[in-house]
C-alpha cells in the first residue's frame, strides 16, 4: 500500500507471507530389506515418515521524498523492516507390520523405533535510509546507512551498522565532451561501503542440552551437553569495499 501524504512525499507499507508444508511416507517391505537372519536379527518391514512446516514473514514501512527543480534532484528515503522465519518438523521410523501390502500405516506397526523433532525461530530487525543528490544529471552523490539486529547472535553482538557513500561524475554531459558524438556515456564513480552477513547456524553463542543414549545410567536416557562448544563472541561478518 502506498499513499502520497503531500506533493513528492509518499508513505509505503508492504507485507509478505510465505508458507511451505512438506512431508513424505516411505514404506520398505520385508523383501526390500537386507537379510541378517544368519546373525540372529529379525527381518521387519519399516515405514519412515517426516513432516515439515516453514514460514517467512516480512513487514516493511518506508517514507520517500523525491524533489526536482531547476536541474536539482534530491531523493530521501527511510524505513524499518521486520523479518521472521520459522521452521519445524518431525520424523518417525516404524517397524514390524502384519503384511507388506495393506496394513502399512503407522497404526499397524508394532513399535516406533525412532523419533525426532526440531523447531527453529529467528528474526531480523532493520532500519535503513538513503539520501541522494544530483545536479543536471551530471554531478551525483549518494549516502546510505542501515543497521540490522539479528537473533542469531548473543547480547552485545546482535546489532551491526553498515554505512556507504558514493560520488559520481557523468563527464559526457560536460561541454568539452559534446564534440565526442561517438561516445554514449562516460561516468566516473567512487564508492566506499560496508556490508554484512549472518550466514551461520542459529544460536551458536548458546550451550544446548540433548538427550543422550539409553545405554547410559542403567538403561534410562540421560541429558547431556551438546558436543558443539558455544562461542559467546560470534557476531556479524563484515566486509568493507572501496570501488572506483
Amino acid at each position: 500500500a502506498e499513499y502520497e501524504l503531500f506533493k513528492n512525499f509518499k508513505l509505503r507499507g508492504d507485507l509478505s507471507v510465505a508458507s511451505y508444508t512438506g512431508g513424505s511416507n516411505i514404506f520398505s517391505p520385508t523383501y526390500a530389506q537386507d537379510d541378517f537372519s544368519v546373525y540372529g536379527s529379525n527381518l521387519y518391514a519399516t515405514l519412515n515418515t517426516n513432516t515439515s512446516d516453514n514460514s517467512n514473514t516480512s513487514l516493511n514501512f518506508r517514507a520517500d521524498y523525491d524533489w526536482k527543480q531547476d536541474g536539482h534532484h534530491l531523493y530521501a528515503m527511510g524505513g524499518i523492516g521486520f523479518d521472521r522465519y520459522s521452521n519445524k518438523g518431525e520424523s518417525h521410523t516404524y517397524e514390524e507390520f502384519p503384511d507388506n501390502e495393506i496394513l502399512t500405516d503407522p497404526g499397524s506397526a508394532a513399535r516406533d523405533t525412532y523419533y525426532t523433532y526440531f523447531r527453529t525461530d529467528q528474526g531480523l530487525n532493520s532500519i535503513y535510509s538513503r539520501l541522494s543528490y544530483g545536479y543536471l544529471d551530471r554531478y551525483l552523490a549518494e549516502a546510505n546507512f542501515r543497521t540490522d539486529e539479528s537473533s542469531k547472535f548473543g547480547p552485545g553482538n546482535k546489532r551491526a551498522y553498515f554505512p556507504a557513500l558514493s560520488l559520481g561524475w557523468r563527464m559526457n554531459k560536460e561541454k568539452f565532451m559534446q564534440a565526442a558524438s561517438w561516445l554514449n556515456d562516460l561516468k566516473l564513480r567512487l564508492s566506499w561501503g560496508n556490508t554484512g552477513s549472518t550466514n551461520i547456524d542459529n544460536f551458536l553463542y548458546r550451550q544446548f542440552f540433548v538427550r543422550g543414549s539409553n545405554d547410559l545410567w542403567g538403561g534410562k536416557p540421560a541429558i547431556v551437553l551438546d558436543p558443539n562448544l558455544p562461542n559467546r563472541n560470534v557476531q556479524w561478518e563484515k566486509t568493507r569495499e572501496y570501488n572506483a
